[in-house]
Order: structure tokens, then sequence, then C-alpha cells
């Protein structure tokens, strides 16, 4: 799997209007072992748009962390499975914990 061309997720998080984007974290794991990844810097954008770059084929599951003080919480998740060489888009909706 590693030895196949790496491929990308397009995520959108569709999100209640006033919801603040910047507070929100994109996670992802791999249905198989892709070895050490850094999900650390996953931006998103005031739109809800952001990019999982350079990730070897498999199937991910993508988790929305909402980041707050009092403990993060799970607001989305989807699966998205990733041909080699790919870009994969993925809508995913914000739902209140």
């Amino acid at each position: 799997v590693l030895l196949l061309p790496t491929g990308r997720i397009l995520g959108r998080i569709v999100a209640p209007p006033g919801t603040d984007m910047s507070a929100l974290s994109p996670q992802y794991e791999a249905d198989v072992d892709i070895g050490g990844r850094d999900a650390v810097g996953i931006a998103v954008a005031p739109d809800g748009t952001f990019t999982i770059d350079r990730l070897p084929p498999a199937t991910y599951t993508v988790t929305i962390l909402e980041l707050r003080e009092a403990g993060n919480a799970t607001v989305g998740r989807a699966i998205v499975v990733l041909p080699p060489g790919a870009a994969v888009a993925v809508e995913i909706r914000y739902q209140r914990p």
C-alpha cells in the first residue's frame, strides 16, 4: 500500500451559520497500517473546506472535532475510500454533540 501513488481527501464541513470554523479540527484514521502520520495542522477554511494530502490508498474514517476548553467534542464523521492517486471529495455535516 505504501508503494502505491498517494492521494488526497478534499473535505467540506457543512455547518450552521455562525459556526467558528477555526475551532474545527479534521482527524483521520486508516483501516490499514499506514505508518506514523501527523494530523496536526489540517486547517479548515472559513467556507468549511479542508484538504488531507499525501495519503496512501485505504479506507479512512474522517472525524471532525470541535476544540473546546472544557474538552473536545466530535461533531461529524465520514468514511472515505481513497483509491491510488485519487482526490476524493467528502461532505461532512456538523452535528451538535
